[in-house]
This record gives structure tokens, C-alpha cells and sequence, in this order.
């Protein structure tokens, strides 16, 4: 039988697992982001480099 302890720790378990899915998905997302940053950059300094020359 499971006491009122026994589902808060439950409960605790599962938030915390929930939050680390959160925060994966959300530092996937942030690294998509500077990837796509860092693209931009990249193009946009050729782009300077070419104008440049």
C-alpha cells in the first residue's frame, strides 16, 4: 500500500524527470539557434570580405 509519502516522492520523481526533458529540449533548441547564428555570421563576413576586395 502506498502512503502519502510514497506519492509525493512519486510525484517529486516525475517532475524532476519532466524538468530534465524540458531543459534538454530547450538546449537543443538554444544549440539550433547558434548554429543558425553562426551561419548568418559566416555569410554575412564573405559577404563584407567579397565586398571588400
Amino acid at each position: 500500500m502506498y502512503d502519502d509519502n510514497d506519492m509525493c516522492r512519486g510525484d517529486h520523481e516525475y517532475d524532476q524527470m519532466r524538468d530534465r526533458e524540458i531543459l534538454e529540449r530547450l538546449r537543443e533548441r538554444d544549440d539550433a539557434i547558434i548554429a543558425e547564428a553562426r551561419a548568418q555570421l559566416a555569410v554575412l563576413t564573405l559577404a563584407r570580405q567579397i565586398g571588400a576586395s
